[in-house]
């Protein structure tokens, strides 16, 4: 049997979540910057540096690499990991993006989460 309140209860959670972790990017326009974001070896190791770094989805065959605006991109907060916000130390490993977080103009808006 079909419980209504039940349903609207769950959707109501799931969806309460999914705009807490969409509101924590910065998404404030890049502009003129070509600074990537980069991944600490937590979220960059493996499988994981293949992961989009603001929804986790798998990035495929996307080439998006993550930006990052005026305010994350300047002086030691560019070597802060995007996802986590710990220093990436020597890692190398740059923050992609999959499709739908890096489609059109997405690409150009600021990656790290706050």
């Amino acid at each position: 049997m079909f419980n209504r309140r039940l349903f609207l209860i769950i959707l109501i959670a799931v969806l309460s979540c999914i705009c807490a972790y969409a509101a924590t990017r910065c998404n404030k326009w890049v502009g003129s910057t070509e600074v990537y974001g980069k991944l600490c070896t937590d979220h960059g190791f493996g499988s994981k540096a293949d992961n989009c770094a603001v929804c986790g989805k798998w990035v495929g065959s996307a080439k998006i690499y993550a930006k990052l605006c005026n305010d994350h991109a300047f002086g030691s907060k560019k070597d802060d990991c995007v996802v986590c916000g710990k220093w990436v130390g020597s890692s190398k490993v740059p923050a992609k993006l999959c499709s739908d977080c890096g489609f059109g103009s997405k690409a150009d808006n600021c990656a790290r989460m706050k």
